[in-house]
């Protein structure tokens, strides 16, 4: 009875974390439309959702196909709920961000309710752009196999907005007993206007320390576009994705699409 209970009340509290600060910041006043960048001119919102650092507002529900896997025949779909939420803490900016993922279908694996991620992040200026410096954390869904499911690590990154262009570099480790893993994503975005951007999405390069290998080195390219619904700014965005390592049992091709409601 208890292995049946712990899925639901955790599946609760994660959805209690994600719906009460989107709540709450949903009452509170509209940000603008533009925030300051490091050379002094204003960024548009096709600019800011390339950046990781940049505090916006946003509800996110993304759709990702994976249509094939390295070494094995299959194919996997997730539907994914992301909040972001930024706030200040002692004179500091922060970001906090929860990701709910659900796989809805898998013939390589269970569907159902998978890892949800809370992550807080602390932006300092700096005269070269800004440094974001937090802390991951991971709630893995409990498969009956006696292995952690719950684990953390520190998470530090950098962005540098020049006119255009968007740079950066961002790393997330988590750690237990039965996991060590980091991440890098590198940050490569053009925008071309106020409405469409072009970025590497949200590639992440995966280190696995108990393999001493990368289990997952992603190429792919995410196109962003800024439009309305009765007053209400939306992002639409694509984002096809090839993983160049070959391991069996990994993702091949990943198509990730979705829309983000920008909170005002």
């Amino acid at each position: 009875m208890c292995g049946n209970l712990f899925p639901r009340v955790r599946l609760a509290g994660a959805l209690l974390l994600a719906v009460f600060p989107a709540a709450a910041f949903a009452q509170q006043s509209a940000p603008a439309a533009t925030t300051p960048a490091s050379d002094g001119k204003e960024r548009d919102l096709a600019s800011q959702v390339v950046d990781p650092t940049a505090p916006l507002k946003t509800l996110t529900f993304q759709y990702k196909e994976v249509s094939s896997f390295h070494g094995i025949s299959g194919h996997q779909s997730e539907f994914d709920f992301k909040v972001s939420v930024p706030f200040q803490a002692w004179g500091v900016g922060n970001i906090f961000k929860v990701t709910l993922p659900y796989v809805t279908g898998s013939s390589v694996g269970p569907a159902g309710l998978g890892d949800t991620t809370l992550f807080d992040l602390a932006v300092l200026p700096q005269s070269w752009g800004r440094l974001g410096i937090g802390l991951v954390t991971s709630f893995g869904v409990d498969r009956q196999n006696g292995k952690d499911t719950f684990s953390f690590g520190p998470a530090i990154g950098g962005v540098l907005p020049r006119g255009k262009w968007t740079y950066g570099l961002f790393n997330q480790n988590l750690f237990s007993g039965d996991v060590a893993i980091s991440q890098f994503q590198p940050i490569l975005a053009f925008t071309f206007s106020p409405q469409v951007s072009v970025s590497m999405g949200d590639a992440q390069f995966v280190l696995d320390w108990k393999k001493s290998d990368f289990v997952q080195i992603p190429l792919g390219v995410q196109v962003n576009y800024i439009t309305a619904l009765k007053g209400q700014p939306i992002r639409l965005f694509i984002n096809p994705q090839y993983n160049l390592r070959d391991r069996t049992g990994t993702p091949e091709w990943t198509t990730t699409i979705g829309l983000a409601l920008i909170v005002r």
